[in-house]
């Protein structure tokens, strides 16, 4: 998307972290689940591409690009455990303001409002809407969240049904929020949004245009696609989802430290290979937070047609750290 004592539900499983900067680790100490919990959390693991295996925690598994490993469950949010209600904010940053949309020409405002951003019937709401009154000087309002923790190497999946309706534009994606790695002394400032913004790289795991259900995109944005405009065929591609806006699926993404896969409900659709360790070609190796948004309008939406309310609803978010032996 870019320019262009725990509550019941958060969980924590205490894995192993091999070699990985501090803030790639989860920063509350939660309790493990109960066991029946914890198996569930095991089982749901699938098969990830190139010889990767999870599922039961299959170790000592090898690939062409990659020493010996395994997968472990490492975090988790399961929002049908958890109560109506507003958002814990002791896990997730809810953006305010008009400032990001602003970015992209998007018409809404962001708020901590109940009505833009709850817990509800086991479900995460992100609620877009035509308000009656401007609202910080706009006429939709809407929401948006990000993890306070980071995710790096490894399997990352959100439960979640999008919405339709011409001009909506639900989003899944990862960016670097803290100081990312790179600053703009390495490649100067983005002529295109005159910020440092994009130098650290931009992921969308999943983007979709309300007037165009069914299509689902996935891209990564570096610096270099940024400031030309112009997109590798191969960081880009759409898949079929006919019932995205009906039902729960599965969007996920797959890191290792040499290529980056797209998964839908489970299955990969596209992997991306590393072909350079230039930062400007591939800045993807750095732990990103997680940010789940409904944008209204702007240049990728379009214009918004209707009053609302449009919702995007999420079940879970999981996250399978890759650990080397």
């Amino acid at each position: 998307m870019g320019i262009h004592n725990t509550p019941s539900g958060y969980t924590n499983v205490p894995d192993w972290n091999h070699a990985y900067p501090a803030n790639d680790m989860i920063p509350h100490q939660d309790p493990e689940l109960p066991a029946p919990s914890r198996r569930r959390f095991f089982q749901a693991a699938t098969l990830l591409t190139g010889g990767l295996a999870l599922g039961g925690l299959i170790e000592g598994c090898s690939s062409p690009d990659t020493d010996p490993f395994s997968l472990r469950p490492s975090w988790e949010q399961d929002f049908t455990a958890m109560p109506d209600g507003p958002l814990d904010q002791r896990y997730w940053n809810i953006d305010t303001g008009t400032r990001i949309p602003g970015y992209n020409k998007e018409l809404e405002a962001l708020t901590q409002r109940i009505q833009n951003v709850r817990i509800q019937n086991g479900t995460l709401i992100l609620q877009g809407q035509r308000e009656q009154h401007p609202y910080e000087g706009r006429y939709f309002t809407s929401g948006r969240v990000t993890t306070k923790r980071t995710f790096r190497y490894g399997k990352l999946e959100v439960d979640a049904q999008l919405p339709a309706g011409q001009g909506t534009w639900p989003a899944i994606w990862l960016l670097p929020l803290g100081q990312g790695r790179y600053d703009p002394q390495h490649f100067g400032i983005n002529p295109r949004s005159n910020s440092a913004w994009g130098i650290n790289g931009e992921i969308d795991i999943c983007e979709a245009r309300g007037s165009q259900p069914g299509i689902v995109t996935s891209t990564l944005h570096n610096y270099t696609t940024l400031i030309t405009g112009r997109m590798p065929p191969a960081y880009h591609t759409q898949t079929a989802v006919p019932n995205s806006s009906t039902t729960f699926n599965t969007y996920g993404i797959e890191r290792t430290p040499k290529r980056i896969t797209f998964t839908l409900n489970g299955k990969p659709y596209h992997t991306i290979q590393k072909t350079s360790d230039n930062p400007a070609i591939w800045p993807f190796d750095q732990p990103y937070n997680l940010i789940l948004n409904l944008a209204l309008g702007g240049t990728y939406g379009g214009p918004v047609v209707g009053n609302g309310p449009w919702k995007m609803d999420i079940k879970t978010v999981r996250f399978f750290r890759l650990t080397r032996h």
